[in-house]
């Protein structure tokens, strides 16, 4: 199985953690040489494109989608187990997203967490686009707050009408 993971993950990504559920396999995986700047493993676990979900007795897999995935899972403890949470350093989290260059889809809901904000302020998703995400808020409050972050990391965006916005995730 190690080998057949390994085949699927290729060259330019390694394994960071297996877990065994039911009759899959989950493999989370990171770019080799990325450095995780959160201190949250429930986020040092999960890649902006979720884990490999693989059927243990057919071996069908699939690359799942962050979103979906931590929907599904997010509550459960054989995946992610509890642990003291850290406190949220907002200065390193804006510093970290300016060092890669790039958004993460997490990076989103960090800033949710830093603003105590609800979970469901937001709706993220793609227009089947790497490069890009849309973002309906829900929440009033959470448009300034989130055009206050794109500011201050210079972050490219388009504000289609007052609570919807298009991403660029490269900054």
């Amino acid at each position: 199985m190690e080998d057949f993971i390994n085949e699927l993950l290729g060259d330019d990504l390694e394994i960071v953690k297996k877990v065994d559920f039911n009759d899959l396999i989950f493999v989370f995986f990171k770019p080799k040489g990325y450095s995780n700047p959160y201190k949250d493993e429930r986020l040092n676990l999960v890649s902006s494109s979720g884990p490999l979900k693989i059927n243990i007795k057919t071996r069908e897999y699939e690359f799942t989608h962050i979103y979906e995935f931590y929907s599904e899972y997010g509550d459960n403890e054989i995946i992610f187990p509890k642990k003291d949470e850290v406190a949220l350093d907002w200065g390193e989290v804006l510093y970290n997203i300016k060092m890669r260059e790039r958004f993460n889809s997490e990076d989103f809901f960090l800033l949710l967490k830093n603003y105590n904000l609800p979970l469901d302020s937001f709706d993220i998703y793609s227009i089947n686009s790497r490069d890009t995400i849309e973002i309906e808020i829900k929440h009033d409050e959470a448009v300034n707050y989130l055009i206050e972050f794109l500011e201050k990391i210079n972050g490219n965006y388009i504000k289609k009408h007052t609570n919807h916005f298009v991403i660029q995730l490269n900054l």
